[in-house]
């Protein structure tokens, strides 16, 4: 019998241990594959669906096992604080007392006075003369006021953390999504084998989505999938509105592909000599055929890649590719690496902050020595994303509200509002403050000291190939946040998770290698 190579270097029966019908293997890579064609999962119904298929994947993935253990270990110390984040949102929409969201948000306080009338919708009228005489307007003699409905209103929007609890409420729910898909593939990914089959759907969804760009850019373009127009501002790659986010995708998945081949020309050894790549492209029975099928992968990928035109996902991709060069010394360095990434998405926001504000741009030295636009244009979201923070520090302006509180600084006569950040960790600290920051904090301490140092410092020898990949699609991913917004896209975010859950089993796997078996 021919011997497959799994994730962890060892020599195992090809896909002969794995049952044929495996049906919580099915509905991860399925809901993975789902999530991506459904427009990216951007839109209502697709990110209710998403959330919906991501606890019934839990569901079918701990059928067996049941809950026990779910947090164990490192799955607890990175899931842990992103619950914490999702449990802020939510604790944000609640209603509150008056002197609570004064103390912990002033300026969020002020505008709710200012804003909503306390006795409900009837008080309106009454709250809009007040700001206009307060403004210096003037009322007619003898004029009246209108009449208003009676609506009461919602106590959270006259009293809560956050500056829209419905927004906030919403995107707490949106987080549960992909820690739900986390800790599913971290459960499914133990079992080295799963893993390595599930990261083979991942690079049969990265061939197909590279396929998809090719074929789009031939012909057919200006729509999603040849199916459906798309808005006027719109650059439609795939699924995607955004070639950007299409390429924060495919990065993740060229990496794993490129360490599936990898470790199918390391074998068992995983190390990659003369011989054992020479004895890889002569196996004509399975491992040159896998080595083509994962070359026509990344190919696609690549095309889609390069076509996307995305500076941001290229150099992502070339970071994550650096990490996948056999230098153990080099890879040490991944975790404090890793560390870096995210104090660096922090200080871009800082440096553009204290530059000169003009009335047309932040002029940081980001925006005044950049001569690319698209920076320039980055920097000042980051100056003003830092703003928001200044006037909501402790809490935040409230989860999934950065486009509203956004929309407050836009200069006079400017109309230039974002829904985005274009920079993670900038865009957390401005909804969460504080209390996010540090959970933040919280998260990156976990994924060094948890997951990253174990998982590259294998007690057996090298780390495996693919163990390898996951850690530089992780990586590739907060290098990519520096510059765009793609862990807002739902898509992205579920397969972001999935290959964390799958990092996490790797870190954890400290099984007895899998003998090869006899011919």
């Amino acid at each position: 019998m021919t011997a497959e190579t799994d994730p962890g270097g060892h020599a195992a029966p090809g896909g002969f241990d794995v049952p044929r019908w495996d049906l919580p293997l099915f509905a991860l890579v399925t809901l993975v594959g789902a999530s991506l064609l459904a427009f990216a999962s951007v839109e209502r119904w697709a990110s209710a669906w998403l959330l919906t298929g991501s606890v019934a994947t839990l569901v079918a993935v701990c059928w067996r096992g049941g809950p026990r253990g779910l947090f164990s270990g490192a799955a607890g110390a990175i899931a842990g604080p992103a619950l914490g984040i999702a449990l802020l949102g939510l604790v944000q929409s609640m209603p509150a007392p008056r002197p609570v969201v004064a103390m912990l948000a002033p300026k969020t306080s002020a505008l709710q006075t200012g804003l909503v009338p306390p006795e409900g919708g009837a008080g309106l009228p009454r709250l809009l003369v007040e700001r206009a005489r307060n403004a210096g307007a003037t009322l007619p003699a003898g004029a009246t006021l209108p009449t208003a409905p009676e609506d009461r209103g919602s106590w959270s929007a006259r009293s809560s953390l956050s500056i829209h609890p419905v927004a906030s409420r919403a995107a707490a729910l949106a987080w549960l999504a992909p820690i739900f898909v986390f800790l599913a593939a971290r459960r499914l990914a133990a079992d080295r084998l799963r893993r390595y089959h599930l990261l083979w759907g991942i690079a049969g969804w990265t061939g197909l989505l590279g396929a998809i760009a090719v074929l789009q850019r031939v012909g057919f373009g200006g729509q999603f999938l040849w199916g459906r127009e798309s808005p006027p501002w719109a650059t439609p790659m795939g699924p995607f509105v955004n070639p950007n986010h299409f390429a924060g995708w495919v990065e993740m998945g060229l990496l794993v592909t490129l360490g599936l081949g990898l470790a199918i020309l390391g074998g068992a050894s995983r190390h990659l000599t003369a011989t054992g790549v020479r004895a890889a492209l002569l196996d004509r029975t399975w491992a040159l055929p896998r080595l083509l099928l994962l070359g026509g992968v990344a190919v696609l990928g690549t095309c889609g890649m390069l076509l996307s035109h995305s500076r941001g996902g290229l150099i992502a991709l070339g970071v994550g590719a650096v990490v996948l060069v056999p230098a153990r010394r080099m890879r040490a360095w991944l975790p404090a690496l890793a560390v870096l990434v995210v104090l660096a998405g922090l200080g871009v926001g800082l440096a553009s902050w204290l530059g000169r504000e003009d009335r047309s741009l932040q002029t940081a030295f980001f925006a005044e020595g950049a001569r690319d636009p698209s920076l320039s244009m980055r920097s000042d979201i980051w100056g003003r994303t830092w703003r928001i923070w200044v006037d909501y520090p402790a809490v935040g302006s409230g989860l999934g509200t950065f486009r509203l509180a956004y929309a407050a600084y836009d200069r006079e006569g400017e109309w230039l509002s974002t829904d985005q950040a274009h920079n993670d960790y900038l865009q957390l600290l401005a909804e969460t403050g504080i209390a996010g920051a540090v959970l933040l904090g919280v998260w990156i301490v976990a994924v060094v000291w948890r997951v990253l140092r174990p998982a590259l410092r294998h007690r057996g020898g090298p780390p495996s190939w693919t163990t390898v990949a996951l850690a530089a699609a992780i990586l590739a991913m907060l290098v990519h946040s520096l510059l765009d917004f793609n862990l807002q896209i739902p898509a992205v975010a579920t397969l972001y998770a999935v290959l964390g859950g799958a990092l996490v089993a790797a870190a954890e796997d400290v099984a007895d290698p899998i003998e090869e078996p006899a011919s």
